[in-house]
């Protein structure tokens, strides 16, 4: 039996402080095989807590089914977005689209993240009485898809392309810190190259 439609779900709501995104579940979680389709906003600052941020330039906007199983609710969900990323290269901050799919198991019972199950590569997450906070889900997936060392573009040529900069394009704090740094190098050393400079 499948809810269409919009689904009982609070996009964002506050627990301890912290905003998160969590799926009302309670009209399904006794039947099980039933599911539950939503689709709704979050926060652009969402995931702005803890030790891996994630900034985002717009509202991230999720989309999915919930579906009540033996021992909890099992999510497929498509995530869509605009990330807020720093050039490895030139340093400039820049944004980027993404769209990617992730899926979770919402235990009644959590024991571990991880299934003992032999190529079982679903993540569990703990449920939190008759919601799925999909914070940690959506969170954990968008880290794994996004770039390690981001670029505004393929061809970018790095710092060395951009000695000066416009007032409405400034670098970042970190940016502004490696630029002061090589400037003073080059007062010593006569040379902005990276070589020269010792980077």
């Amino acid at each position: 039996m499948t809810q269409g439609g919009t689904c009982l779900y609070n996009p964002v709501c506050q627990m301890e402080g912290k905003t998160i995104l969590k799926v009302d579940i309670s009209s399904i979680i006794k039947d099980i095989g039933s599911s539950l389709a939503f689709k709704e906003t979050g926060s652009s600052d969402i995931f702005m807590q803890g030790d891996d941020k994630v900034p985002l330039a717009v509202p991230i906007v999720v989309e999915g089914v919930a579906t009540c199983t033996s021992d909890g609710i099992y999510i497929q969900a498509n995530i869509k977005g605009v990330a807020h990323l720093t050039c490895s290269r030139c340093l400039r901050e820049y944004d980027q689209e993404f769209e990617l799919s992730c899926e979770g198991r919402f235990q009644k019972r959590f024991t571990s993240p991880v299934s003992s199950e032999e190529g079982d590569f679903v993540e569990n997450f703990a449920l939190e009485g008759d919601f799925c906070v999909l914070d940690d889900m959506i969170k954990h997936e968008l880290i794994l898809s996004l770039p390690m060392k981001p670029l505004c573009s393929p061809d970018c040529k790095g710092l060395e392309e951009h000695e000066e900069y416009e007032v409405e394009d400034e670098p970042t704090a970190f940016g502004r810190k490696l630029l002061e740094a090589i400037e003073e190098g080059s007062k010593t050393n006569g040379s902005t190259k990276k070589k020269d400079l010792g980077i």
